[in-house]
């Protein structure tokens, strides 16, 4: 069993559900500049990823930004489009 504050690499491990898409995640940043999501989608990769969601909820914040980022990436290498709030949170400074 895995310590959910651990951080760790499951980058490997993440499985998107057919038929879920990025901008299913409904990311966006609020006025204080937290980032939003829609934590049923987390909840959906988690489930077919064999993964605890405590993993990304109670874990550090590493955790879910490695996973939004990396899903990212590969939704735009595999032709997804382009979203603003996505490329704020991960564009380099």
């Amino acid at each position: 069993m895995s310590n959910p504050g651990q951080k760790s690499d499951v980058s490997a491990n993440i499985k998107i559900p057919y038929g879920l898409d990025f901008e299913d995640l409904k990311l966006a940043i609020d006025k204080d500049g937290d980032v939003c999501y829609d934590g049923g989608t987390i909840e959906k990769i988690c489930l077919a990823s064999g993964l605890e969601i405590s993993h990304f909820t109670d874990g550090p914040p590493e955790n879910l930004m490695n996973l939004i980022g990396g899903w990212y990436v590969a939704h735009r290498q595999h032709g997804g489009s382009y979203n603003p709030v996505a490329e704020e949170i991960f564009s380099p400074e």
